[in-house]
């Protein structure tokens, strides 16, 4: 009887040890994991909170690398399946990369081009990000997001700050500051040095990227406009677009003076300019459909209808004048445009086309749904230096993909 009780009271030990043991391993491996994986902070942790000198936390966790087999490389593909708040092509040749932040979290992450690796460049966590805005060098990028509070609306400008070559850390850090409250919309100077903005009331300044030596420049009433950066002494200003109402577009200059008429009565209105501000391309609703054509501002002459699709789904070439590259819809499905569109009650299946807004001559790129195997709405579009890599985003699910411009496409192999 005395052996039975001391064998089951050994088995009742090992059992317990056993148990404990297995805690412990399973806490420690879910700890792990977790530490580089998405998290999402509490309610509280970020936004940034109210005070306007409070920087956002540091993290200390260590960089995140992943490889791809650059021979299976597909000429266009997802580079990763999160949604992302914003995203720019840099870089040249071998050193081609995108960098892009993470909505749900706001880590920023730098994806290789040509080889498909994917370094995480910060982890701070900055929870449900609505856009990121990105200068035009990766150097720095202004988080926009709701508060939880008031939503009312915060701009954060963070710097990327890369580890110096005597620490022993190999962390990229961000170093910024708020910009002013309610910004509804901006743009940065091609230099990435300054901002032009919206405010809530409706007056338009300009400031240093980091919001300081702001001025004044347009004192209106309405702030429904859509501000871009076009060149170095020129910004235009657009009225946002509805297909019920007419828009107008304006030239402003950056030491201020009174607007220059562009466009205007366009139902539907929505530009985009080249980095000359000569060449303007704008959309306009035709009742079930939208038209592009381009507006050369020297001749005051315009061209078109040059494509079925919007100027958001556009970008200028960095190489050839007048050359534009586009996400054309294949079908374009009765509605009210741009307003359906924005609002997501309809989307696109597009392909990638290069146009020429001299000849009107329009050269197909890419069959995004038979290369992708899926349909992609592509907006927020941007190219390397070189032309040799075209990066977007997927409105759909908000996913980054790229496209390999200089690749054969799988009909010439």
């Amino acid at each position: 009887m005395t052996k039975k009780i001391i064998l089951l009271f050994i088995i009742t030990v090992t059992v317990v040890v056993g148990i404990i043991f297995g805690i412990y391993f399973f806490n420690n491996k879910t700890t792990t994991t977790t530490s580089t994986s998405t998290t999402t902070a509490p309610i509280g942790f970020f936004p940034f909170g109210t005070n306007n000198n409070e920087q956002p936390a540091t993290s200390t966790q260590s960089i995140v690398a992943t490889s791809t087999n650059t021979e299976s490389l597909p000429r266009l593909r997802q580079i990763t399946n999160s949604p992302t708040a914003g995203i720019i092509a840099l870089g040249t040749n071998s050193s081609s990369t995108a960098r892009y932040t993470e909505r749900a979290t706001g880590h920023i992450y730098e994806a290789f081009l040509k080889t498909g690796e994917i370094v995480r460049l910060s982890n701070t966590t900055i929870p449900k990000i609505y856009e990121a805005v990105w200068n035009p060098v990766g150097a720095s990028t202004i988080f926009r997001y709701l508060t939880d509070s008031d939503n009312s609306i915060e701009s954060y400008y963070a710097k990327l700050i890369s580890p110096s070559a005597k620490s022993t850390s190999t962390e990229t850090t961000l170093q910024g500051t708020f910009l002013t409250k309610n910004i509804t919309g901006l743009s940065i100077s091609e230099k990435g040095d300054k901002i032009v903005y919206v405010k809530k009331e409706g007056n338009i300044e300009i400031s240093n990227i980091d919001g300081t030596k702001k001025v004044l420049i347009y004192n209106t009433p309405i702030n429904e406009w859509v501000v871009e950066w076009a060149t170095e002494n020129l910004i235009t200003i657009t009225t946002k677009a509805s297909g019920s109402t007419d828009g107008f577009m304006y030239t402003l200059d950056t030491k201020g003076g009174l607007p220059k008429r562009i466009l205007g009565n366009i139902p539907g209105l929505t530009t985009l300019a080249d980095n000359t501000g000569t060449n303007i391309v704008f959309s306009q609703s035709t009742g079930a459909s939208v038209v592009m054509s381009m507006k050369n501002t020297k001749t005051e002459t315009i061209v078109g209808p040059i494509a079925n699709t919007l100027p958001e789904k556009c970008i200028w070439s960095n190489k050839e004048f007048g050359i534009i590259y586009c996400a054309i819809p294949d079908f374009m499905q009765n509605a009210t445009y741009p307003d359906d569109w924005y609002k997501g009650l309809i989307s696109f299946e597009d392909s990638i086309a290069k146009i020429d807004t001299k000849s009107g001559d329009i050269t197909v790129i890419s069959k995004m749904t038979n290369e992708a195997g899926q349909g992609i709405d592509a907006t927020n579009l941007s190219l390397t230096k070189d032309d040799n890599f075209l990066v977007f985003i997927n409105k759909k699910d908000l996913t980054p993909w790229s496209l390999n411009l200089k690749a054969k496409s799988p009909s010439q192999n």
